[in-house]
C-alpha cells in the first residue's frame, strides 16, 4: 500500500470532500482522486459513497475499516520517525537493560563504550540480576533486553542473538592443572571445588551433571551466589571453579596469577549466551540498534579461534 495514498485517504475521511482535502494538502484535487482510485484499485474495495447531492462524502464499510487502521499506521511511521531522530541524535534515548553479575566487569563496560561513541545522546540502565529475576523484568517489560547465560528460555522471550561458549576451569598460576592445555572431568576430582549457589542461574545444574560423573563427593570449598567471588578465589588458589570462555580472549583477561584450561569432556556441554526480548515487544530504535551491535559482535567473537 502507497504510504501517500493512504495519506490522502486519511485527509479525505477527515474533510469529507476531495476538494477540501486538496486544500489541505496543497495539492491538485484531481491528484487526490487519482490517489484515492490506486488505493480502491489496490484493496478491490470502494472506500466512498460517491452519490451526488451530498455536501459530505460517506464512507464505506471497507473505508471505516481502512480509516482504523490507517490511523494506526500512521502513528506507528509517526513514531519510527520520532525514534529515527533521536537515533540520529536530534533527541536523547534510554535503553533498559537486564544482565548477569559476569558481564559487568568482563564484557559490558567496554560494549557500552563504544556503543556511547556511536550514539553519544543515547543512555543506559542496567540491572544486574539471577537469570530468572532478569525473564521476570523482561516479561514485566521492566527491561528491554536481556543477555542471559545458561537459561532454558520461556516461550514468551524470543532470542535476536546467540554465541556459544567453551568450558573451562579457572584457578591460581601455581594450581598443580594450571600447565596443562586441557583436562578431563576425572582429573578434578581430587581437588577443592568452588561453585555457584542454586537460584542465581542454570550453572548450578550443570555443576551437579557433573558431579554425578565423578567419583566419589565432590570436596567443594566454597558455595556463594557470587560469580566474581567465586572467580576470585579460584584465582587466590582456593580451588577450581568452571567458568565459560570469556567473551574477551583470555590473553588480553589473564594475569600473572590466573590461569585458564579448557575442559574436554563429553559431558560438560558448551554453553550459550542469549540476547532476548519479551515476544512482541516493540523495541525502540536505539534498541534495535543495540541488538544490531550485539549481533554483529557475536559473529565477530565466534569467528576467533577458540582460546586454550
Amino acid at each position: 500500500m502507497n504510504p501517500n495514498a493512504l495519506r490522502y485517504f486519511l485527509e479525505v475521511a477527515e474533510a469529507g470532500s476531495f476538494r477540501r482535502a486538496a486544500d489541505s494538502l496543497r495539492v491538485a484535487a484531481s491528484a487526490v482522486n487519482r490517489q484515492i482510485s490506486l488505493l480502491e484499485a489496490d484493496l478491490h474495495a470502494p472506500l466512498f459513497e460517491r452519490s451526488r447531492g451530498r455536501s459530505r462524502l460517506r464512507l464505506t464499510a471497507a473505508g471505516q475499516v481502512l480509516v482504523r487502521y490507517g490511523r494506526a499506521a500512521m502513528d506507528e511511521v509517526e513514531r519510527a520517525r520520532y525514534e529515527i531522530e533521536a537515533l540520529r541524535g536530534l533527541r536523547a534515548g534510554n535503553i533498559v537493560l537486564g544482565v548477569p553479575e559476569t558481564f559487568s566487569r568482563e564484557f559490558l563496560p567496554q560494549f557500552l563504550s563504544r556503543f556511547h561513541a556511536a550514539y553519544p545522546r543515547i543512555s543506559f540502565r542496567v540491572l544486574v540480576a539471577a537469570t530468572s529475576r532478569t525473564i521476570e523484568m523482561a516479561l514485566a517489560d521492566e527491561i528491554e533486553i536481556a543477555l542471559l547465560y545458561h537459561a532454558n528460555l520461556p516461550v514468551t522471550m524470543e532470542v535476536m542473538a546467540s554465541l556459544e561458549r567453551a568450558r573451562y576451569l579457572m584457578m591460581s598460576a601455581g594450581h598443580p592443572l594450571a600447565t596443562r592445555s586441557w583436562v578431563r572431568l576425572a582429573e578434578i576430582a581430587d581437588y577443592p571445588l568452588i561453585v555457584p549457589d542454586y537460584g542465581i542461574s542454570g550453572a548450578r545444574d550443570v555443576y551437579d551433571r557433573v558431579f554425578s560423573k565423578l567419583r566419589g563427593k565432590p570436596k567443594i570449598v566454597l558455595t556463594t551466589d557470587s560469580y566474581e567471588l567465586m572467580r576470585s578465589a579460584a584465582q587466590v588458589g582456593l580451588g577450581l571453579a568452571i567458568v565459560n570462555e570469556y567473551l574477551v580472549p583470555l590473553r588480553e583477561e589473564r594475569g600473572p596469577d590466573v590461569a585458564f584450561v579448557r575442559i574436554r569432556d563429553s559431558v560438560v556441554k558448551p554453553q550459550r549466551l542469549w540476547c532476548s526480548v519479551r515476544r512482541g515487544r516493540k523495541l525502540s530504535v536505539a534498541a534495535l540498534a543495540f541488538v544490531d551491535r550485539i549481533k554483529a559482535e557475536f559473529q565477530a567473537i565466534q569467528r576467533k579461534p577458540t582460546a586454550s
